[in-house]
């Protein structure tokens, strides 16, 4: 699974399940991700050793909202990233040069700095009282 930060905010985040990719083709990966956020063209932002961010390229250009979920979050792993983030994005894990599925560590790690949200919390518990986003 991957997580989708829609530019609209509600839901602030959903997980979504990632494509297989076939030995080097990764064409059918790159079009179900730009499918999902929404993207003609895709730009990957290392967030850590093991996390990538796919936004959209020309969402700025596209007139797409500010995702303030995204930008945000984006921000609280790289404090240097200067730009906002215009339309949906999606967390995906990385090993090496290859993206897949979040481990549920992973996926708990995002989860914990994204808004709250209906999609709840990762391991199927209710929603508690968490801080927002910005509070942490």
């Amino acid at each position: 699974m991957a997580i989708l930060i829609p530019e609209t905010g509600s839901p602030a985040w959903k997980r979504m399940p990632l494509p297989p990719v076939q030995g080097r083709d990764t064409a059918a990966f790159t079009t179900a991700i730009r499918a999902a956020i929404g993207a003609s063209a895709l730009t990957v932002v290392d967030l850590t050793p093991d996390l990538d961010l796919y936004i959209d390229d020309e969402g700025k250009l596209d007139d797409r909202p500010v995702n303030a979920a995204a930008t945000a979050f984006v921000r609280a792993l790289r404090p240097q990233f200067g730009k906002r983030i215009h339309g949906s994005a999606m967390v995906v894990a990385r090993q090496g040069a290859r993206n897949m599925d979040l481990s549920e560590s992973q996926e708990a790690a995002v989860v914990r700095r994204l808004p709250e949200s209906s999609e709840g919390s990762v391991g199927g518990k209710a929603p508690g009282k968490k801080k927002r986003f910005w509070q942490r």
